[in-house]
C-alpha cells in the first residue's frame, strides 16, 4: 500500500467487522486537490508535494468518484461485501506540471518536500 491508503485499513476491517452490509469504495487522491497549488503554481511555476515526481499514481476527479458512487449505492445489494477501487489514467507529478507548463505556457515545475513539510503546509 501507500502512506495514504494504509490509513483507511483499519477502518475497513472494523467495517467488514460489524457484521453490518457493507460496499466499500477506495478513493485515491483527487485531482481537484490540485486547486490548492494554485497560488504557487500561478505565483512561482511550482507544485510543492511529497510524492517522488517520477512516481505514476491515479488520482481521480470527485465529480467522477460521486458518479460512481451514486451507481453502487441505486442497487446496494448487488454490491454487498465488494471493495471497489476508483482510479483515473496513471500520470506521475512530473508530467503534471508539463501539463501545467504546457497549458500556461510557463514553466511549471514539481518540487519534492517531506511528508511533514506536506502536512504542515495542508493543516496551517
Amino acid at each position: 500500500g501507500t502512506v495514504f491508503a494504509d490509513q483507511f485499513n483499519p477502518i475497513e476491517a472494523h467495517v467488514k467487522a460489524t457484521g453490518l452490509p457493507f460496499t466499500l469504495i477506495r478513493l485515491p487522491l483527487f485531482v481537484d486537490n490540485n486547486w490548492g497549488n494554485k497560488d504557487s503554481i500561478q505565483g512561482r511555476g511550482v507544485i510543492y508535494g511529497p510524492q517522488d515526481p517520477d512516481k505514476k499514481y491515479t488520482p481521480v476527479v470527485a465529480a467522477d468518484a460521486g458518479k460512481a458512487a451514486a451507481t453502487l449505492l441505486s442497487d446496494p445489494a448487488k454490491h454487498h461485501a465488494k471493495v471497489y477501487t476508483i482510479v483515473s489514467d496513471r500520470y506521475s507529478n512530473k508530467e503534471l506540471a508539463a501539463e501545467f507548463s504546457a497549458a500556461l505556457g510557463k514553466e511549471v515545475k514539481y518540487v519534492r518536500v517531506s511528508y511533514d513539510q506536506a502536512k504542515q503546509s495542508y493543516v496551517g
